[in-house]
């Protein structure tokens, strides 16, 4: 009986965190997925970093706008993305020096007059981190859909299996969108390992952060608390830091996931036209 109560549990959990974390996976940088290069050396350039466990190329879309808007873009693919058997070796600190190292790369190849950060979900997190911790970093502006800097409670559930190793947690995010069929505890732990670095933010980290920063998330998001993101916000003095709410109920997916706010086909092409233009006012007021 027991047993059965047991397995019934585990089923549960597992059923539940994929709900909540359907849009996220893992990471590889260690070389751009796409990098737009038709623009002169003096043109200004983004680093677009993509969520855990989300196909990089689905960046492709707000790398797209960027460009029409005169940006040279780069989308980064970081570790476990491109080979599901380095989900094992995923770590906060691994991330940490793949998006440092994309970074340096950028800038040495480009040697840009400005630099906008892009990430969605987990890698809005990851930027958001780089920034306040590395004394080298520096972007000009910052674009964060969905970041995964503050975020619901019942999502570190998660960490329950990693008494069991690393396990795979079957994702619910839409096959077209996912990297991989599952996320492993290790990702998740190493993404939780990144929110608790940014929860309590000295005051050298602050002033790093205070840059002109527009933030859009969904209401309903299943993965990010808006709320919460809002009251983060407040307590580090963040403001330069403008928030946004989206919606994606003209979504044309066959279910609505309210993290995922990366493109039309999420949103809807009416609230995709309106995100595009809260960007180019954003970028060019």
């Amino acid at each position: 009986m027991h047993k059965v109560k047991f397995w019934a549990l585990t089923s549960l959990l597992l059923t539940v965190l994929a709900c909540a974390h359907h849009n996220e996976g893992p990471l590889f940088v260690t070389a751009p997925v796409q990098m737009n290069t038709a623009a002169s050396n003096s043109a200004p350039v983004a680093m677009l970093v993509h969520g855990l466990n989300t196909r990089p190329d689905k960046m492709k879309a707000l790398a797209d706008v960027l460009t029409s808007m005169g940006y040279v873009t780069q989308i980064t693919q970081l570790s476990g993305d491109a080979n599901q058997a380095d989900w094992p070796a995923v770590s906060l600190s691994i991330w940490h020096q793949e998006m440092l190292q994309a970074y340096r790369d950028l800038v040495t190849n480009r040697q840009p007059r400005q630099i906008l950060f892009v990430g969605f979900s987990l890698g809005a997190a990851l930027g958001t981190e780089l920034l306040s911790s590395e004394a080298s970093v520096h972007f000009d502006k910052m674009i964060l859909l969905a970041p995964a800097i503050s975020v619901h409670g019942y999502t570190r559930l998660v960490r329950i299996f990693g008494f069991w190793g690393s396990l795979s947690i079957p994702s619910a995010s839409p096959a077209e969108y996912r990297q991989h069929s599952g996320t492993s505890e290790d990702a998740y732990g190493a993404l939780f390992d990144a929110i608790d670095n940014l929860s309590v933010l000295q005051t050298s980290q602050q002033d790093k952060l205070s840059v002109p920063t527009l933030v859009m998330t969904d209401p309903d998001d299943e993965l990010v608390s808006q709320v919460g993101l809002k009251d983060w916000v407040q307590t580090n003095q963040l403001r330069h830091w403008d928030l946004q709410s989206v919606s994606n109920q003209g979504s044309t997916l066959p279910r609505p996931y309210h993290h995922l706010i990366i493109d039309a086909v999420c949103v809807g092409e009416a609230e995709w036209l309106r995100m595009k233009t809260q960007i180019g006012k954003f970028l060019n007021p």
